[in-house]
């Protein structure tokens, strides 16, 4: 079986995956219909695709996996942050995991290693998991680097070691992180486990 993505092994593309929907089962269970992750999300479906950032290529990224009259209704989600009255609206629409898991391998995950690299020039030069761990924060939390917020701090700090060649330093930065979510454990964890991925890379080279 080829793997999911040739920059990333197949433990780096599944390690985000799991981190957005759990498991299949799971998927089956709480993902397969339209959902709102509340805040600033938008409406999200198949594997963290979020409707109100990938507005420029919905159509190219599910045009021919989902029926037509599923196009229409998911289209006028595209680019708005998302509600409960717009899920609960969405609630009969189910989208298949083997289609999620197309666009998530194929359209997503290039889509985020791009980000990734953009936002952090070192990547290519990062042990596998290592870059596994980058890609699934900015996958999470997106690539911006604002210098006057203070809750991209850390993320600016990564920028800073992995240029300078300072890999040990980073898993520090990841949990660092964690002060941004006291009262969301998901969040905190997620942070945590990205450390935990990054110190593997480093001892396995």
């Amino acid at each position: 079986m080829p793997e999911p993505s040739d920059f990333l092994f197949c433990e780096g593309v599944t390690f985000i995956a799991r981190e957005e929907i759990g498991s299949v089962a799971a998927y089956e269970r709480n993902y397969a219909r339209p959902e709102w992750p509340r805040e600033a999300s938008g409406i999200t479906i198949g594997v963290g695709y979020d409707l109100r950032f990938q507005d420029d290529t919905f159509e190219a990224d599910w045009g021919a996996l989902l029926d037509p009259a599923t196009v229409a209704r998911l289209r006028p989600c595209l680019g708005i942050r998302g509600s409960e009255q717009l899920a609960d609206g969405l609630a009969d629409i189910e989208i298949p995991f083997e289609a999620a898991w197309r666009v998530y391998t194929g359209r997503t995950i290039p889509r985020y290693i791009a980000l990734t690299r953009a936002s952090y020039p070192a990547l290519d030069a990062l042990p596998d998991l290592c870059r596994a761990a980058l890609v699934s924060l900015v996958f999470n939390r997106g690539n911006s680097l604002d210098a006057q917020d203070d809750r991209r701090r850390e993320m600016r700090e990564i920028r800073v070691e992995t240029d300078a060649g300072n890999l040990a330093a980073v898993p520090a930065l990841f949990d660092a992180m964690t002060r941004l979510w006291p009262d969301t454990r998901g969040l905190r964890e997620r942070r945590q486990r990205e450390a935990a991925l990054w110190r593997r890379g480093l001892a396995e080279g």
